[in-house]
């Protein structure tokens, strides 16, 4: 049951999650994209519908302004999934609304952790990377190394 919670409403109070929630949004927006381009390509009978391939691309530029942590973009990649995802349903009657559902929750926890990002303190400058501390810790004589019992 944990990990329904943490996939359905993860914490993003702290950097690692904030960009995990970030980066699935991402990779959503990218996979809705590429699957809408696919289907403006080869979905329809009267050839390439360029309106559809267009609105790919655009939310493609989103994924990516999603991928730099912008608000905005997320804000607006969720706000176009759910208005298309409204407009088709009451049009067409899709069947496939838990998909929906779930790839909305995604956009969503997006949305959450650039926002949440932003309200993050800043990286200190002088904070050594995981390489440069591992590299620091072999550098240790032995008698300061701490043993693993």
């Amino acid at each position: 049951m944990q990990f329904f919670r943490t996939w359905f409403w993860p914490d993003v109070a702290i950097r690692r999650k904030a960009q995990g929630a970030i980066d699935e949004a991402f990779w959503v927006a990218i996979g809705v994209s590429t699957i809408a381009a696919l289907m403006a390509l080869v979905g329809s009978r009267e050839g390439i519908r360029v309106g559809a391939l267009l609105e790919a691309l655009f939310l493609a530029f989103v994924a990516l302004g999603i991928r730099l942590r912008m608000r905005s973009a997320a804000v607006l990649a969720l706000v176009l999934f759910v208005a298309d995802r409204v407009y088709l349903f009451f049009a067409f009657h899709p069947l496939n609304v838990l998909l929906y559902l779930a790839i909305s929750l995604a956009l969503l926890n997006g949305v959450r952790g650039t926002f949440a990002y932003r309200r993050l303190p800043p990286k200190p400058a002088d904070m050594p990377t995981i390489e440069q501390a591992f590299q620091r810790i072999k550098q240790l004589p032995p008698s300061e190394q701490k043993p693993n019992s």
